[in-house]
């Protein structure tokens, strides 16, 4: 039952909050189900988890008196600018936010400057929804990527939405052409918090299984495939996972990075423990694990030094041991045809797609051969079936060769 003014708030208490990105180019905005005794410092996670950031930076909260808030592990001692005067391991939510209207300020990358205003929107007594220590039940928008320039740069990038020409200067390219800053997956997001949220007892262990969605980027249509590899899986099993179930043919290098373009040897999503052990730039000793442990980690998959096939490769979820009973990896669904080997890159991919999808393609005469009777959309279930023959021979192959 919601009450629009409670006179002792109990920490079992669920508050709903709203979190509102401002001065974004589109709306972004998180409706949250938060339990009123948790701390600063793990609604610092909620947000993350909620918005779809990837904790990176720094952040502070700062409330309505003008106190700030923030992690003291993460401040150096010696810089008192950069101080808070409080730490959020040491606040609750319920001590900073006491009846419906009340606000807070979060800001998340000092650089980048994402302000975020946190409302409270009602108290519900009890736990008056059947939620954990948070759920988010509503949402609009599409987070921003990390890194992209705050919110000028991010206004740059919806506004060249679809144009490849537009996007040239921004780090778009990275994103794909079918970014869609409206978008919202309440379900994914769900996911996400509960991967931000689990104990930091919790590790993702060899025999876990990573749901992992491959995309590949500005190509104009979605081409996608969603598939599971055990957590232990060597990197170069992933490699050799991606070209099967995508439909490449393995010819050319291909490497791995970080979305921020840096060599994934140095990437800042690589757990150190691993870097510490292994040979970072080397694919046969890390494994998924090391680069992809909670929902939202992504990497870089780029196929092919002169086309340039470059694929999102994101966690969606952690399944704690044989989730499904598979081998090593496994596809399970997918859209969009493969493009054919060395047709030029995404943009002659696209220039090639859009003209047979014209209404004069039957009189167009300098398509390539393979252009006759294509359709970039074909990925049915028969196909999943295909995909996981040839990732089964890849596997076999990879064996035999002791790699």
């Amino acid at each position: 039952m919601a009450a629009s003014g409670v006179s002792r708030i109990r920490a079992n208490d669920t508050f709903e909050i709203r979190i509102v990105l401002l001065e974004a180019h589109v709306r972004i905005d998180r409706t949250v189900l938060v339990r009123a005794g948790v701390t600063l410092g793990k609604l610092h996670r909620i947000i993350q988890g909620a918005m779809g950031w990837e904790d990176y930076h720094l952040h502070e909260f700062t409330d309505e008196d003008g106190i700030t808030y923030g992690d003291d592990d993460t401040i150096d001692p010696t810089l008192p600018d950069m101080a808070h005067d409080i730490d959020d391991s040491q606040v609750r939510v319920m001590d900073v936010l006491a009846r419906p209207g009340d606000t807070l300020r979060y800001v998340y990358d000092f650089g980048d400057d994402w302000q975020h205003l946190i409302r409270l929107i009602a108290v519900h007594e009890g736990r008056g929804a059947r939620v954990g220590t948070a759920t988010c039940i509503d949402g609009h928008g599409a987070c921003p990527r990390e890194d992209c320039g705050g919110t000028w740069g991010y206004s740059r990038i919806c506004a060249a939405e679809g144009d490849p020409d537009a996007v040239r200067g921004t780090v778009m390219p990275l994103w794909g052409l079918d970014w869609d800053p409206h978008a919202f997956d309440l379900d994914g997001t769900n996911r996400r918090l509960r991967s931000m949220l689990r104990p930091r007892s919790f590790r993702t262990r060899p025999n876990d299984t990573l749901e992992i969605d491959i995309t590949l980027l500005d190509v104009g249509i979605k081409v996608e495939r969603r598939v599971f590899v055990r957590a232990g899986a060597l990197l170069g099993k992933l490699h050799l996972a991606i070209q099967a179930v995508m439909g490449w043919e393995d010819r050319h290098p291909h490497a791995f990075r970080s979305f921020d373009g840096t060599p994934i040897g140095r990437a800042h999503s690589i757990d150190p423990r691993a870097l510490r052990a292994h040979r970072a730039d080397d694919e046969s000793h890390l494994r998924a694990m090391d680069l992809l442990n909670q929902a939202g980690d992504a990497l870089l998959y780029v196929y092919g030094a002169r086309d340039d096939w470059q694929h999102s490769v994101r966690l969606i979820e952690v399944h704690q041991g044989r989730w499904r009973r598979l081998g090593a990896v496994s596809c399970t669904r997918g859209r969009g045809a493969c493009p054919p080997e060395d047709c030029g890159g995404p943009s002659r991919y696209r220039e090639v797609c859009e003209a047979i999808a014209g209404p004069g393609a039957a009189g167009i005469t300098d398509l390539p051969k393979w252009a006759e009777n294509w359709d970039p959309e074909a990925f049915g279930p028969d196909d999943v079936d295909v995909a996981n023959r040839r990732l089964r021979a890849s596997l076999r192959r990879a064996a035999r060769r002791g790699s």
